[in-house]
């Protein structure tokens, strides 16, 4: 036997309505487990407190007055609540009025997320700048627009470190005169 199947006997066992085999494994449970008897004790000592409590009397017709009693107070709740409070699909105003905004606002966020606004060209100025916008018109920033900004000339720069290893080796043959 657990403790759990002998905590579920513990009431049998102490009024006697256990059969002699249910007895004996409760029994065996107790001397294997001294601390068990403590908990018998003490429910057998609230069982005796309760029992020697004097019982109270009642008018006949007590249930019968508790029970109308609940239901006016049950009523007059349900009905002064739903009086004291406007509400709109179970929210308050206040209530109402955020989730209209918020749901007005996440419409309007998903349009502007999702439309695409470079067909219509009436529009599209509104959201991308000119040219001009972007390279103001500075002294420093001028350039011309005959001339293009990369060059197309054939240089490589395998081109360019070739002259310059040739400049080196003629520097190096050279020979001065006075030295």
């Amino acid at each position: 036997m657990n403790r759990y199947e002998f905590e579920d006997l513990i009431s049998d066992y102490i009024e006697n309505n256990l059969s002699l085999s249910k007895r004996k494994e409760v029994e065996q449970y107790l001397n294997e487990n001294p601390e068990s008897q403590l908990l018998i004790n003490e429910i057998s000592s609230n069982m005796e407190k309760v029992k020697s409590v004097p019982q109270l009397s009642v008018d006949d017709n007590f249930n019968q007055t508790l029970k109308s009693k609940l239901m006016k107070k049950n009523n007059q709740k349900y009905f002064k609540s739903s009086n004291d409070k406007k509400s709109f699909f179970g929210f308050t105003f206040n209530q109402s009025l955020l989730f209209t905004g918020l749901t007005i606002l996440s419409v309007f966020t998903t349009i502007q997320l999702f439309t695409d606004n470079t067909q219509n060209p009436s529009s599209a100025g509104k959201y991308y700048s000119n040219e001009s916008d972007v390279l103001p018109n500075t002294p420093f920033l001028k350039q011309e627009k005959s001339k293009p900004i990369v060059s197309e000339s054939n240089l490589d720069s395998i081109d360019v470190q070739n002259k310059q290893n040739r400049k080196r080796g003629i520097l190096q043959k050279m020979e001065f005169v006075n030295d």
